[in-house]
């Protein structure tokens, strides 16, 4: 599996994360949860492997449009969750940011993936998702 494909993944997982809580499947409380801990993850290992591999192969421009993005997401989600911890309503705040991560997504994919497969290949691709495992295995402690 390449890095670009574990980042596809976890995209598809936010998109059936945010249908289950707009189908009524997921709480607001467990959708905060699981954007949180996926945007941990997910944006750390884009902003220290893949765009780093990125640089000079994509827009400069475009790459520190997407770390804004990221920031203005934890911004957004760490007020989402004061909210939700007040007991005040949080779904209209919530459907936004569901809105703007998932047009994100969908420009990373549209524009970033494919020129990281056609620039970097398989081979690159394949290494970086292979630091990324060890990233994690050593950023958890396992």
């Amino acid at each position: 599996m390449s890095i670009v494909e574990s980042l596809r993944a976890e995209h598809d997982a936010l998109f059936r994360a945010a249908g289950r809580w707009r189908n009524g499947e997921m709480s607001d409380e467990e959708l905060v949860g699981f954007l949180e801990e996926m945007s941990r993850v997910h944006f750390r290992d884009e902003e220290q492997i893949l765009y780093p591999a990125m640089r000079g192969f994509f827009p400069t421009s475009e790459l520190n449009a997407y770390e804004q993005a990221h920031r203005e997401v934890a911004e957004r989600l760490a007020a989402a969750r004061t909210v939700l911890e007040e007991g005040r309503p949080v779904s209209d705040r919530l459907n936004r940011i569901v809105d703007d991560v998932k047009a994100h997504a969908r420009s990373e994919e549209e524009a970033l993936f494919p020129a990281a497969e056609g620039k970097l290949g398989a081979e690159r691709l394949a290494e970086l998702q292979r630091r990324r495992q060890q990233f994690a295995r050593a950023t958890s402690g396992g």
